[in-house]
């Protein structure tokens, strides 16, 4: 990134870019966080995918998973600037995210620097690869224990999760999806039983 002079995000594009043309890597995503640090929330702002991977573009108005390494690591950035020990340098770091009731299991790297946006915004840029066997002979630091490895879903109005401790809203859709099934193997019941006093 230093030795060509570009930006985080130019950076992170080209890997997608690379991955993709140079070593047939098919299934990937790449995602911009925008993080408003008074008061702290979060937007994605920018996101490319290709087939078979999740989509998280449609939850623009729930609380997207503060699992995800796109956001952890705005946090640890805002945690660094308000403590005054930052240096300007982009952070970096990467997680293997397993989807929350699929078997969809990814590999994300994340940048994050203060915004273009100005002071009081910080984004994150985030390339993700599915981690098939393809990943698995290209990538030789996937065994490491020091990669961050976490459950992860899409917001957390959607997620079964009770003990996630960076929960920042009610599983409310969650719940309603499992009233709605519920009630859809309740209704056959109530046929046969009125069936039966007919």
């Amino acid at each position: 990134m230093n030795t060509f002079d570009a930006t985080p995000e130019i950076f992170m594009h080209r890997i997608s870019n690379i991955m993709y043309r140079h070593f047939r890597i098919q299934e990937l995503f790449f995602l911009r966080f925008d993080n408003v640090l008074s008061p702290n929330s979060f937007k994605l702002t920018k996101e490319m995918h290709t087939a078979k991977l999740p989509f998280i573009h449609g939850s623009v108005n729930e609380h997207y998973c503060r699992r995800w390494v796109s956001l952890t690591i705005l946090e640890d950035l805002g945690r660094l600037q308000a403590a005054y020990q930052w240096d300007g340098a982009a952070l970096c770091q990467a997680q293997i995210a397993d989807f929350v009731d699929t078997s969809n299991r990814d590999l994300l790297i994340s940048l994050a620097k203060d915004s273009p946006l100005g002071q009081g915004y910080n984004s994150s840029l985030t390339p993700g690869f599915a981690l098939n066997d393809r990943l698995k002979t290209l990538v030789r630091f996937l065994d490491d224990p020091a990669l961050i490895r976490k459950e992860v879903n899409e917001t957390c109005e959607r997620c079964r999760l009770h003990d996630c401790a960076e929960r920042s809203w009610a599983p409310v859709i969650w719940q309603r999806m499992q009233r709605n099934k519920a009630l859809k193997q309740f209704i056959p019941s109530l046929r046969t039983a009125y069936s039966d006093k007919r």
